[in-house]
């Protein structure tokens, strides 16, 4: 049986971009133009998927910074 590698990353990588920039509490573009633009978003690097679209990590924003589940 073949993995896709959207379901071997599912549980490690379950948020959209918009999910995620929720997080950092910026716009979704904010963290495409980033992305764009250095390779990542302040170290976190999504995962594309078959569909082309971005699957990132899950983070909790906390006071001494992101940490990743």
């Amino acid at each position: 049986m073949m993995v896709l590698k959207s379901e071997s990353h599912a549980k490690h990588f379950p948020l959209a971009t918009f999910e995620f920039s929720e997080r950092f509490k910026v716009k979704a573009q904010t963290v495409r133009r980033r992305l764009c633009e250095r390779g990542s978003y302040y170290g976190f690097v999504p995962v594309k998927l078959p569909n082309g679209r971005l699957a990132w990590p899950e983070v909790v924003v906390t006071a001494d910074g992101p940490q990743v589940l």
